[in-house]
Formats: structure tokens, sequence, C-alpha cells
């Protein structure tokens, strides 16, 4: 209640940059709907002041937000506009690409996103921006699971993975269930349990993110004869 009533209060312009953290922070916990309020307001604060050099990471935090909740269409157009609006005000970009060519992804977009996450990657090397570089690879990792390539995937998340993981970047929730069906897709299925018993062990404090994972991992590796069980517990 108290961090809701800080979001009210506080002016969506002045307090962009705080605003726009809490706003992406709450989304990586699962909280959509606060997440989309916040972002949206500082979002509709800039485009009423015409303050552009304010919008590119409110809008990328808020297409990352739409693609995660199956608003892909609104996710392809905020990422594009974050993008060509970084641009333009001469702002580092790797976030807005990486985030576009996640949608890209999930539309079957193949050379764009390759294209997109390369740019980022290299981007993120240039300017020493090292939490970009894992989820680039894992960008890459899930373009690759569904172009049916599981073995590619693999090596894409694995990628991910390390670097995130040597820097502490701290929980790693956002591709697990991912890296679970690429191992399953690959015939790896011991790396596929190891992965979702590491899941396990880094559930904490209820974050809903994490266990939509676990749940959906454990649909992706229940016997026949379990799979309705499974649903029902992801359900």
């Amino acid at each position: 209640l108290k961090g809701q009533l800080l979001d009210e209060a506080a002016d969506p312009l002045a307090s962009h940059e705080i605003l726009h953290m809490r706003g992406r922070g709450l989304m990586l916990l699962g909280e959509h709907a606060a997440a989309r309020r916040i972002l949206e307001s500082v979002v509709s604060a800039g485009r009423e002041a015409g303050a552009p050099g304010i919008l590119p990471l409110p809008l990328t935090s808020l297409a990352e937000l739409d693609f995660r909740t199956g608003r892909w269409p609104e996710a392809y157009a905020g990422a594009t506009e974050s993008v060509r609006l970084a641009e333009e005000t001469g702002q580092g970009k790797e976030y807005c690409l990486v985030t576009l060519a996640l949608v890209e992804a999930g539309l079957g977009e193949e050379k764009a996103c390759r294209e997109h996450a390369a740019k980022a990657l290299e981007l993120a090397h240039a300017h020493g921006n090292l939490a970009i570089v894992p989820w680039a690879h894992a960008t890459l990792g899930a373009l690759e699971l569904s172009l049916g390539e599981a073995h590619r995937a693999v090596a894409e998340f694995e990628r991910a993975m390390r670097v995130w993981e040597a820097a502490a970047l701290g929980v790693r929730h956002h591709w697990g269930a991912d890296l679970v069906e690429a191992y399953r897709n690959a015939a790896q299925r011991a790396e596929a349990t190891r992965e979702l018993e590491t899941l396990k062990e880094l559930e904490r404090d209820g974050v809903p993110a994490l266990r939509t994972n676990i749940a959906r991992s454990r649909v992706l590796l229940a016997p026949d004869a379990e799979i309705d069980e499974a649903f029902r517990e992801a359900d």
C-alpha cells in the first residue's frame, strides 16, 4: 500500500527514472497490472510534455510487458518506437533493440530478430552493459526454439546462463522454462530435469513469474499418465 501511494503521488515527468525502474521491477515480479499502471503514466506524461528523451526506456519496458501478456502487436509497435526515439535522441539503444528482437522472435521474424539481437550484443559489449548480453542470447535461444532448432537453442540459453551467473545478475527465472523445453526437444532429458530442480531451488518469496516457469516445466516433463495432473497444477 505504501508503495502504491508513493507511485500515485509521484510526478511521472519529474520522477520518470524512479517510476520506470519500479514499473520494470513489478513486471519482473509478475505484478503486471501495477507495472502497466506505472509505465503507462510515465509514457503518457512524456508524450503530453513533448519530451521524447524520457520515452525510450519506459516504452521498451511497456513493450516487454505487452509481449509477456500476449499483446504482441502493441509490443512490436512500442519496441519499434523505442528504438527510433533512442536513435533520434542519441541514447543507448541496446535494451530497446533486444526487446524488439524478443518480440520479433515471437512473431517469427527471423532475419530482423537476428539483426537486432546482434546489434544489441555489439552495443552491450561496446558500452560494458553486461546485463543485456544474456538477454540477447536468451532471445536468440527463443528464436531457435521456435524454429525447431533445439540444439542451437540449448547453446544460446547456456551462453545466457553462463554470463548471467558469472555476473551475479539475480534470480535467473526469465527463460528457465524455455531452457527446459529446449533440453527436452534436444533429447537431453537429464539436463531438462536438472534445470527444473534448479528452478525449484531458486524459488523464493512466492515470485509469480518463477512459479509460472516451474509449472510450465512440470507440464513439459510430465509422463503421459501424469500430464492431466500437471496441467491442473499449472492452471
